[in-house]
């Protein structure tokens, strides 16, 4: 049994210069004038000093433009790690800042993760990891260890199975430095924050934390052993321990055009073809920015996706799986983007030995074996064009973000925020009643007419995500979750 031990935790500087410029002397000097006339007295005496100040000061003026305009953060930056946990993001760029590459920043940000978010994910989450480089332009490389890796194995958990898999691939650093930020993590205590509390709370779980309250700071002495075990796994340990029963596998992304953008999923057994043929339907209908602003363009959203749903014979199974989302970019141009989850919310409920939360059996029906789906979407005419990393558990969700970013061209964080509907089975639409800000009353109207409405309590599910365009990157973590993205 983990143990806890909760104690409350206690809840720009701006640096100016005004330096005055004073004309003295007779002579007075130019740098345009110096420039046109190429005057030497420019490159020597008070001429030189004028002519590199100026330089000076007009370069800095301009990047400080750059700034408010774009953004703190947004020129040109070494990394990008967006999670639902700002302690979680900040170990990703940790490991940026130790010479660490984007899938190291990524497992170890997701290891953290399972750390202080066991309602959503954690480490007998199943998951799928997508990684993708820019430079070469290659098809993305998926992992999936999802519900194919066998619950009941004696030798490591599905998370630590698949993330060490996909580490050994791609990553740079040795495990252990992966790992070790989560362990001290846990052993020294987190703070707790609301979405785990309100979990605990809905689901009466109060055996497996107590009642932490969100700003508290929790502490879980057995999961950090247990970590520290699996930090110190050898290469050669951990593939003697993989068997066919729980071996990740591996295959390359499948893609289809949208609104002049590739977008980049992970093919069958996962939801991401019916995210493509959803996407290859709103086609059809040659939608315009100006259709966005329209109150019936959600509702003829939401039709196109129940009508896909139906025709693949898609259930309500898509809604009972938690989505735990990271995605990180690297200066090489490497994306990642993993998604990890529970059959449900706090899995099976039952804490292990190990301290970790064990997760139910997969609930499978037809030919769909898990919701886990990264995205990467790149433009399909101009390198540098626009290109966009997030995740989910649910593909009526990765429709409307990608309808908002690609088609209503709003950006990151008014897309993220935007009001959300989920299609939780034939003719039933769950909306997030307690979310602000929400669809408007015509728009309810409209979704009334086609299905029945239902209403979604907290906590929600996130989708955290990075937009890059040239060399500039805009980053968001959904307020749903409360996390917070760290940037290098």
């Amino acid at each position: 049994m983990a143990s806890t031990n909760n104690s409350i935790s206690g809840s720009v500087e701006e640096l100016r210069e005004d330096v005055p410029l004073k004309r003295t002397g007779a002579k007075s000097y130019s740098f345009w004038k110096c420039l046109h006339y190429r005057n030497a007295d420019c490159l020597t005496g008070i001429g030189l000093v004028y002519t590199v100040f100026t330089t000076i000061s007009i370069s800095v003026t301009f990047l400080l433009m750059l700034q408010i305009y774009y953004g703190a953060h947004q020129i040109l930056p070494h990394g990008n790690v967006v999670t639902d946990n700002a302690e979680c993001s900040s170990i990703g760029t940790l490991i940026l800042k130790k010479g660490g590459n984007a899938v190291d920043a990524a497992v170890a940000a997701t290891i953290c993760m399972a750390v202080v978010n066991p309602h959503t994910t954690g480490l007998a989450a199943g998951g799928i990891f997508m990684t993708y480089n820019h430079r070469t332009r290659s098809l993305p490389e998926v992992i999936d260890f999802g519900p194919t890796i066998q619950l009941d194995t004696t030798t490591l958990p599905r998370l630590i199975i698949g993330l060490g898999f996909a580490h050994r691939l791609y990553g740079k650093l040795p495990w252990v430095v992966i790992v070790r930020p989560s362990v001290n993590l846990a052993r020294n205590g987190f703070i707790v924050q609301k979405t785990l509390s309100t979990a605990i709370e809905m689901s009466r779980a109060f055996d497996l934390y107590g009642t932490p309250q969100p700003g508290q700071r929790m502490e879980l002495t057995t999961l950090a052993y247990t970590l520290e075990v699996y930090s110190n796994i050898t290469a050669d340990q951990f593939e003697n321990l993989l068997e066919s029963s729980n071996k990740p596998s591996k295959e390359y992304a499948i893609n289809s055009t949208f609104a002049n953008y590739n977008v980049y999923v992970p093919n069958s057994p996962t939801i991401g073809p019916v995210l493509l043929t959803t996407l290859n339907n709103i086609k059809k209908y040659n939608f315009t920015k100006d259709d966005t602003t329209k109150p019936e363009y959600t509702y003829r959203l939401a039709e196109i996706i129940l009508n896909t749903y139906a025709e693949l014979n898609i259930t309500k199974r898509l809604y009972e799986v938690t989505a735990s989302v990271v995605t990180v970019t690297d200066m090489q141009d490497n994306y990642v983007s993993i998604v990890t989850g529970l059959n449900g919310m706090l899995g099976s409920s039952h804490m292990s030995l190990a301290g970790y939360i064990t997760d139910n059996a997969p609930v499978v029906t037809g030919d769909l074996e898990t919701s886990f789906m990264p995205v990467i979407v790149t433009d399909s005419k101009f390198i540098c064009g626009k290109r966009i990393i997030f995740g989910t558990g649910d593909a009526s969700l990765a429709v409307q973000i990608l309808s908002e970013l690609l088609i209503a061209d709003k950006n990151i964080t008014d897309s993220i925020e935007a009001s959300r509907f989920r299609i939780l089975g034939e003719k039933e639409i769950g909306i997030e009643e307690h979310f602000i800000p929400n669809f408007t009353e015509e728009v309810m109207t409209y979704l009334n007419t086609i299905g029945n409405l239902t209403s979604l309590s907290e906590p929600y599910d996130g989708i955290n995500s990075i937009l890059l365009l040239g060399d500039n990157s805009d980053v968001h973590s959904d307020t749903r979750t409360g996390g917070l993205p760290s940037q290098l």
